[in-house]
């Protein structure tokens, strides 16, 4: 019996690691402030709130897997959340918000 194996992609730790922090930050956060992810990044506390929870994240990720897709909470909100939220989709909701 031939064994079939298939491929593995080496960019799937990053894309993992990319949706598990997003949903961990933004998913949650709105669904409890009834926020659109524009107001969450542009509300100070909803933004230390979401910077604290990609510190947390980021933290078990790397104890978990010793890997690290971002220096900190902050650089994660300052260089990619906002960079992905400002334009594209700062009046989203989330799916969790959606779903209560």
């Amino acid at each position: 019996m031939e064994v079939v194996r298939s491929a593995h992609n080496p960019s799937i730790r990053e894309t993992i690691s990319f949706k598990l922090l997003f949903n961990s930050c933004m998913n949650l956060t709105g669904a409890l402030t009834g926020q659109t992810y524009g107001e969450l990044l542009d509300n100070p506390d909803s933004r230390e709130l979401i910077v604290g929870l990609a510190d947390e994240t980021l933290a078990a990720y790397a104890q978990a897997f010793d890997y690290r897709p971002a220096d900190s909470g902050q650089h994660y909100v300052e260089e990619v959340l906002s960079k992905i939220i400002f334009p594209r989709a700062q009046d989203h909701r989330s799916s969790m918000l959606q779903d209560l």
